[in-house]
């Protein structure tokens, strides 16, 4: 395996996918964590939520509250 590159990037969707297609329930505060702490493993560049409509996806209505939670780091 001579072909390998030498090296990857990662694109982190869990936050955006995973808690829009599950049940609401997980705090604002628990998620901002969850990005914070991925962020803090090194990656780079992680979906976090996604600006659609509230009635046909609950789960990201507060969106605009969530990034304005989490820490910004530059990179």
């Amino acid at each position: 395996m001579t072909d390998l590159p030498k090296q990857v990037e990662i694109h982190e969707e869990g936050p955006r996918e995973g808690f829009q297609i599950e049940p609401p329930g997980f705090s604002l505060e628990d998620r901002a964590g969850l990005v914070e702490a991925l962020a803090g493993a090194g990656l780079a560049q992680i979906q976090v939520a996604s600006f659609v409509n509230p009635v046909r996806v609950p789960q990201m209505a507060d969106a605009a509250e969530l990034f304005a939670r989490i820490r910004k780091v530059e990179g």
